[in-house]
């Protein structure tokens, strides 16, 4: 079904309702706001919610009402990003794409599709404004011919969130059609957010989580065709579909997105594309534990895909935490070490350095991590539930 006005968009999907201006309000503020005051004050607001306190999810509502009241948007996706494979996972937002989840984020794993998130996430500019990069030609998008379209959506403006440890998330601004696109102002104000984003999501990702859904202790595995549709799984995968989409977000057949941008990470590495770059992911679960989400293609004549889902080992957990915190490479290794258990004497020999120079690295982990002992140390850099 095709949409030309805002009174046929069909009820848009919603994990949660964002604070601030409810959809199609934002048209009242937009001459009000247009200021490079109101400009200003969004900024300074963003860059404030870099040093709060809060978990993803409130955070991510919290950037969302601070944009839409700056520069108006109907639409909007924000999800979390691997910052060593650059696959989008946990995402929230309003929006009415579900049904073409799976083409959608087929296409934007291609690292030829306009507006792709991986190349921003990996140039300097990490925004992008759909109209202006096309000259107004939206065709020239294949999300946007071809799935966005016809849903009435019209302009995108993208900002991945990243700072200098990393990409930790973006955000995925939409327009209604008949609406004019964003300008040069909207993407300098995103733009110049970026940094602070990224520091604000970078902190939330590794910060202990609330209760929820429990992912299960044994792996769940999933079997999909050429054709997109799911072939088989382990009777393992519901739970862990429950797990790694705790607000209960309804995607098609409740398969989460972040199996399609992993699946499409695949595919595209398979046409060449960045083939080194692997199709697995590191994920908080509902219940504040990680998980690994990889995709791999079965050796066998009809073209199956494998997605499997399981715990994730010391090693990938941390290694996200250590990169988090921005500890130096000596100190990772000294803080593996103290994972492992072993005390200042042993930990020098091993390293090679004086027990006083482990305590002088111990010294500075805690200082960067935010903590006073070891124990203190473990259970922060496994952030688990709080």
């Amino acid at each position: 079904m095709r949409h030309t006005g805002h009174a046929h968009h069909p009820r848009r999907a919603c994990i949660s309702q964002p604070a601030g201006i409810a959809a199609g309000g934002w048209r009242v503020y937009r001459s009000a706001m247009s200021t490079e005051w109101a400009r200003s004050r969004c900024r300074e607001r963003l860059e404030r919610l870099a040093d709060v306190e809060q978990d993803c999810d409130s955070l991510r509502r919290e950037v969302i009402a601070e944009l839409r009241q700056a520069i108006g948007f109907e639409r909007w996706c924000a999800p979390l990003v691997d910052p060593d494979t650059l696959i989008a996972h946990t995402g929230m937002g309003e929006t009415d794409h579900l049904a073409d989840m799976p083409l959608l984020q087929l296409h934007d794993s291609s690292l030829c599709e306009v507006n792709n998130g991986v190349m921003l996430a990996l140039g300097r500019e990490r925004v992008g404004c759909l109209s202006a990069i096309t000259d107004g030609n939206l065709a020239r998008s294949r999300r946007w011919d071809e799935s966005l379209n016809q849903y009435g959506t019209g302009d995108e403006l993208r900002v991945v969130a990243a700072d200098e440890r990393g990409c930790w998330g973006r955000f995925d601004l939409w327009r209604d059609r008949d609406d004019r696109p964003f300008d040069a102002d909207d993407v300098a104000l995103v733009r110049a957010a970026s940094t602070s984003l990224g520091r604000a999501l970078r902190r939330a990702t590794v910060r202990s989580r609330a209760y929820a859904p429990k992912a299960p202790l044994e792996a769940g595995l999933l079997l999909i065709g050429p054709d997109l549709l799911p072939r088989g799984a382990t009777a393992t995968v519901q739970a862990w579909f429950r797990a790694l989409n705790p607000a209960g977000f309804p995607y098609k057949d409740g398969i989460p997105s972040l199996i399609w941008t992993t699946v499409g990470r695949l595919i595209a590495a398979a046409r060449g594309e960045d083939p080194a770059r692997p199709a697995r992911t590191r994920v908080r679960t509902g219940d504040g534990t990680w998980a690994i989400v990889e995709a791999a293609r079965l050796d066998a004549p009809d073209g199956l895909l494998a997605v499997n889902m399981h715990a994730a080992g010391v090693d990938d957990i941390l290694a996200v935490t250590c990169r988090a915190y921005g500890l130096s490479r000596r100190q990772r290794e000294l803080a593996v070490l103290v994972v492992q258990g072993l005390d200042t004497q042993t930990i020098a020999s091993k390293l090679c350095i004086s027990s006083y120079t482990v305590q002088d690295h111990l010294k500075s982990i805690f200082d960067k991590i935010g903590v006073h002992g070891r124990l203190e140390l473990v259970t922060r850099m496994f952030a688990q539930v709080a």
